[in-house]
């Protein structure tokens, strides 16, 4: 996940040669658990991101479904 933010916060060269910064927050869900529904995992990666964003800019978080 760290690796991710940095990579999404290095600027980037849009077409016309312009340089723009960009950034990114990274929500992660973990599951262990066997016939977890897809909408269960995806709620714990919203909870995450949410969790990230909240942290401030470019910043990550995982949720694991223990």
């Amino acid at each position: 996940a760290e690796r991710v933010v940095a990579q999404l916060s290095q600027p980037l060269t849009v077409g016309d040669g312009e340089t723009v910064d960009i950034g990114a927050s990274v929500g992660i869900a973990l599951e262990f658990a066997v016939g977890t529904p897809a909408d269960t995992i995806l709620g714990r990666a919203d909870h995450a991101l949410f969790d990230a964003k909240s942290k401030g800019r470019g910043q990550w978080s995982i949720v694991t479904g223990e």
